[in-house]
C-alpha cells in the first residue's frame, strides 16, 4: 500500500513538473533539412562570436579567424556547385604524385588536400 502510494507521489510530482514547459519542436519549427525557417538553407553565423570561440581554442589570433569568415560570406554559393570529380582526382595526382601542386589554384590544392 505505501508503495503503490509512494509512486503515485512521484507519478503526480513529474505530471505537475511537466504542465509548464514550452513546446520545443513541431513542423513549424522544424524544417527537413535542419535549417532555420526562411534561411534558403543556411545557417546564419554570429561573426563575432565565432571569431572569440575559435580564438579561445584554436591557435590563431581573432583577425586571421574574422577574414576567414568573410572570405567565407562573401563565398557562400561555393557549396551548391557540384564537385567535378575528375578535376579533384587530377589535382590530387599532380599535387602527390607528381610533386606539382605549385601549379594549381587554391580551390584545386584545397580539392587535393581534402582528399588525401
Amino acid at each position: 500500500d505505501s508503495f503503490i502510494s509512494l509512486a503515485k507521489q512521484g507519478y503526480d510530482a513529474y505530471e505537475s513538473s511537466q504542465s509548464n514547459v514550452r513546446k520545443t519542436g513541431g513542423e513549424e519549427y522544424n524544417s527537413p533539412d535542419n535549417s532555420a525557417p526562411g534561411s534558403g538553407g543556411r545557417t546564419n553565423i554570429n561573426h563575432e562570436e565565432a571569431a572569440q570561440r575559435a580564438q579561445q581554442h584554436g591557435s590563431g589570433d581573432k583577425d586571421l579567424f574574422h577574414s576567414a569568415l568573410g572570405f567565407v560570406g562573401q563565398n557562400q554559393d561555393e557549396h551548391e556547385r557540384p564537385v567535378n570529380e575528375e578535376e579533384v582526382t587530377d589535382a590530387h595526382r599532380q599535387a602527390y604524385h607528381e610533386g606539382n601542386a605549385s601549379n594549381l589554384s587554391a580551390g584545386s590544392l584545397g580539392s587535393a588536400a581534402a582528399m588525401q
